[in-house]
């Protein structure tokens, strides 16, 4: 490969007007992702936390002046195409007489921001398409460890991130940091950094998602109130079971995460807007509750919920469906009455 490559600072405005008038030639794009990305823009100027890498583009031309500028897109085509929508978008709804606040401020940040472009020149048509394949396909995922530690902008890793720091008993239970999930009965760590961050989503919004939520969520406490809760949680949850055994399938049932998803929904119920103070009070009561439970993996009761048994030792696995879990919920409150 035989290139010339330098950057580009291309302002917004200008990129749309090149866009319009065909100077830049993108890839074929997947709209719904288009609208994904548009929604992710909008959100982060809003919060003035938005980053994209550079658009890596390739040209045929001598002279990179602006003005006359052509250009193949190589990588960004869909980043390309939805900051000229929303843009344009926005612009058409000020026309419209329909002058919000956001929408005047949005204006003005698209209007004043320059996204950078990696030019290339002296590639073949094959060279541009096997960079396309190479920026897409050979690029590292940031490990979940990572994310949870140094992206500080999202609150549900902020969160995550203080309870691993502070909760000493967590940390002995086990955080598994290299897989989404924990495998049983074979993995003995009580949590992955994925389910961290669900059970974090659950304290904040209250609702049940069956992954871990790539998004931010709307905090009703401050950042360090929902940290305190999580940890008074965590604290209770020990009590119920070793922290240095309570990931071993082959001995609890709290090692099951449909279980531990079940419980942090049973404690929030119904609390999600109340101060810290009554919700803390409220976990604290209804942990107690479940004392009395006999939470080996071995007691029948559990196969009153939707599952099946697995491997030679005939252990009980849940299903991991909303339903499932919600059943388990409701047997979980019915303990309040028996203490």
């Amino acid at each position: 490969m035989n290139a010339e490559q330098h950057m580009l600072i291309i302002p917004i405005p200008e990129l749309v007007r090149m866009m319009d008038e065909k100077r830049i030639e993108i890839r074929p794009v997947n709209q719904p992702q288009v609208r994904s990305i548009k929604k992710y823009i909008e959100e982060a100027f809003s919060k003035k936390q938005v980053y994209f890498p550079p658009l890596i583009a390739h040209t045929d031309q001598q002279e990179a002046d602006l003005k006359t500028l052509k250009m193949q897109m190589i990588d960004g085509s869909k980043r390309a195409a939805a900051l000229t929508q929303l843009y344009k978008t926005n612009k058409k709804m000020l026309e419209n007489s329909e002058a919000h606040k956001e929408r005047i401020k949005l204006d003005i940040i698209l209007s004043e921001t320059a996204i950078s472009v990696q030019l290339f020149s002296g590639l073949t048509k094959e060279e541009q398409d096997q960079l396309y394949i190479d920026f897409n396909t050979k690029g590292k995922k940031v490990a979940l460890s990572k994310l949870i530690e140094y992206d500080s902008r999202n609150a549900v890793n902020q969160i995550a991130n203080q309870v691993l720091q502070q909760n000493s008993l967590l940390r002995l239970a086990g955080i598994e940091t290299e897989k989404r999930a924990v495998i049983r009965p074979a993995n003995k760590k009580f949590l992955s950094l994925s389910q961290l961050r669900q059970l974090v989503v659950l304290f904040i919004t209250g609702k049940i998602y069956m992954k871990s939520p790539e998004f931010d969520v709307k905090l009703n406490l401050q950042p360090e109130e929902y940290v305190a809760l999580i940890n008074e949680w965590l604290n209770e949850l020990f009590l119920l079971y070793p922290h240095d055994s309570i990931g071993n399938y082959e001995k609890t049932i709290l090692a099951s995460f449909p279980m531990i998803l079940a419980i942090v929904y049973y404690v929030n119920e119904g609390m999600i807007r109340n101060t810290f103070a009554a919700r803390k009070q409220v976990i604290k009561r209804r942990m107690e509750a479940l004392r009395t439970v006999n939470w080996s993996v071995h007691n029948r009761q559990w196969q009153q919920f939707n599952g099946h048994f697995r491997g030679s030792q005939r252990l009980y696995f849940f299903d991991y469906d909303k339903e499932t879990l919600l059943s388990i919920v409701q047997w979980l409150k019915s303990q309040q009455a028996l203490v």
